[in-house]
């Protein structure tokens, strides 16, 4: 049987004009895949043929008033159009999670002081397009994670988590009461267990970003451990932090070319965890 060697500068040309989608499926088929479509060349090169811009957006208050600024990072914005939220419905905006890679955010609108269960609104800035849905009625929120699970149709899941009240727990252990929001179904689910923390990670989850990775949306708690949401089961399990990364004071949780990682900002260092699971 005849052997053919891939030609890997061409198919990463092919790449560079796809969608992130197609671009996302490549990096599984090999390392290589992996680490030239995480080049800087390859993204700048990608941006150019697709007439795309990569950026931040910047979250501040101005005399009380929630604003969000777009920084660019990378690429062209055509000349007299912007990139911002001004498509969404006048009021304060609060950006509470969002999936960069796929411009999908969930953004709090809160339209009378008075209203106590805002609406939340999932906003596709690539589409300038909005959906509202009313959220649950707020506890003490913690944190809030969004993944883009498939993209056509588009399909992705909101997950929030609040703490329990005192005098609903059963002991003095950090509780997390967990609703994941599935854009399919389009409706909140309560999930019927809760997350309870070991003593030793109160005061709980620290007040981070999330970050996905392996299909899992990932928080680091107080002790460094390592907190994981399943997408595909709605479950939650706990990791231990590698033992020479433990005693760590600055860790952070980091997407690095796609895998799990950590970095030390007091170290400047940073790690890849290349075996899931630890």
């Amino acid at each position: 049987m005849a052997s053919f060697e891939i030609n890997v500068d061409m198919i990463l040309e092919i790449l560079s004009h796809s969608h992130v989608s197609v671009v996302e499926k490549s990096r599984l088929l090999n390392k290589e895949f992996n680490k030239r479509t995480y080049s800087s060349s390859f993204l700048k090169q990608k941006l150019q043929n697709t007439n795309s811009v990569s950026g931040y957006f910047i979250q501040y208050n101005k005399s009380l008033t929630p604003l969000s600024t777009f920084i660019k990072n990378d690429g062209i914005i055509p000349h007299g159009s912007e990139i911002s939220l001004d498509f969404l419905p006048p009021g304060r905006i609060h950006i509470k999670a969002c999936d960069a890679s796929h411009g999908v955010l969930c953004v709090l609108m809160i339209f009378r002081l008075e209203e106590d269960i805002p609406s939340t609104w999932s906003a596709n800035q690539q589409r300038n397009s909005t959906r509202s849905y009313r959220g649950q009625k707020p506890g003490i929120s913690q944190s809030h994670g969004l993944v883009v699970m498939r993209t056509d149709p588009l399909r992705y899941k909101i997950i929030s988590g609040s703490r329990l009240p005192t005098n609903r727990r059963y002991n003095l252990n950090f509780t997390l009461v967990c609703d994941v929001f599935d854009s399919d179904s389009f409706a909140w689910k309560r999930l019927s267990k809760n997350v309870e923390l070991p003593a030793e990670d109160m005061p709980g989850v620290r007040m981070s970003e999330p970050v996905a990775a392996y299909e899992f949306l990932h928080w680091l708690t107080a002790n460094n451990n390592v907190l994981r949401f399943c997408l595909k089961t709605d479950t939650w399990s706990f990791l231990a932090v590698p033992e020479h990364l433990a005693s760590e004071k600055s860790l952070k949780l980091a997407n690095t070319k796609g895998s799990l990682g950590f970095s030390d900002q007091d170290r400047r260092k940073e790690w890849i965890i290349r075996r899931y699971g630890f």
